[in-house]
């Protein structure tokens, strides 16, 4: 299938920080030419709105929300197929199977449950009879916050740089050990201005060669190995390629272009806002968008959702062909995209 990935034929040498300097790809993605495929939306209400919902995810027949402020009830479990509420799990605390502080940005499917994580400690846990529990867990000693993660391997992140925006762009932890990557994109600040205008969504399949990283403020995505080195600078074409503003940020009329991602077997699923000022996405005035990568060939359509959310939150089954969404900002209903298209 045509992506519309065309390749420049020059390239250049960059130094990438923490890693020999390498011949560095650039390529451009032409939009137009990726196939865009426009959602209908099924919503099912709930009988009882979702007090303060961070995010969901999909657990084979579920569909689980996590609500990290309760202190019962963590996860509310509903039937992926009916929209049935069945039960709900997890409490807060300090014993072996309690949560302390949930992080909503940071919720990852594994192969037979799915990982959290909960106050700088990644939480794999399991579903059993009803129950919760938790199967591993996995510290990440660093003393600043952890931002972007995105998992390579057991004990293995790939995640932004410190919030102060020194040093290198980009953080990866392994077994403890800590090594920058990366340099910044050139930019007239050098303090945490740069990194919340940098910030990026961070993507990685656990065992793959590749680590994606969207920049949510400008148009740029930049392909690194496992181990940190800069393989491939991409850019969407007919759109700007300055770098964002500050004083524009904080206005609202900063350009958006990337958000959170969601990972599947075969697909990885990314919010995309298409350029549109950042007051629009804070507000919800944008249709959203989700691009489709393959994790094997890249770009593979353009998803265009029926409703507007003012914050939207996803995830995606493979095995029923579904997107779910909700608005984290009125939970009242769960809508339902059929994806028979995509897969």
């Amino acid at each position: 299938m045509k992506t519309g990935i065309v390749v420049n034929s020059l390239l250049f040498l960059i130094c990438v920080g923490c890693s020999r300097e390498a011949i560095v790809r650039q390529t451009s993605i032409n939009l137009d030419r990726v196939p865009t495929i426009e959602l209908k939306v099924q919503s099912v209400s709930l009988n009882s709105a979702l007090w303060a919902p961070d995010g969901i995810l999909t657990l084979g027949d579920y569909l689980i929300v996590e609500e990290g402020r309760r202190h019962t009830g963590i996860f509310r479990c509903f039937d992926a197929r009916s929209l049935d509420f069945l039960f709900a799990c997890g409490a807060r605390g300090r014993g072996p199977n309690e949560m302390t502080f949930l992080s909503g940005a940071y919720i990852l499917p594994s192969d037979s449950g799915f990982c959290v994580m909960d106050n700088g400690i990644e939480k794999e846990i399991r579903i059993e009879k009803g129950r919760l529990r938790v199967v591993r867990r996995s510290p990440i000693v660093i003393y600043d916050a952890v931002n972007g993660l995105a998992k390579l391997g057991e004990n293995h992140f790939f995640m932004n740089g410190h919030t102060n925006g020194a040093g290198a762009e980009h953080l990866i932890y392994k077994e403890g050990q800590i090594t920058e990557c990366g340099t910044y994109p050139p930019s007239p600040y050098d303090d945490r201005r740069r990194f919340i205008l940098e910030f990026k969504t961070n993507v990685a399949r656990q065992g793959g060669d590749t680590v994606y990283s969207f920049y949510n403020n400008r148009n740029l995505i930049r392909k690194y190995t496992p181990e940190g080195e800069l393989l491939e600078e991409v850019r969407f074409a007919a759109y700007p390629v300055d770098g964002p503003d500050y004083e524009s940020y904080r206005a609202g009329t900063c350009p958006s272009f990337a958000g959170r991602s969601y990972p599947t077997n075969s697909f990885f699923f990314l919010t995309f806002y298409d350029g549109v000022p950042n007051r629009a996405v804070f507000s919800g005035d944008y249709t959203p968008q989700i691009l489709v990568w393959s994790w094997q060939t890249g770009l593979r359509s353009r998803l265009l959702l029926q409703r507007r959310y003012k914050r939207l939150s996803y995830a995606v089954s493979e095995r029923h062909r579904r997107l779910y969404a909700i608005d984290l900002d009125a939970p009242d209903r769960i809508d339902i995209y059929d994806l028979n298209s995509v897969f």
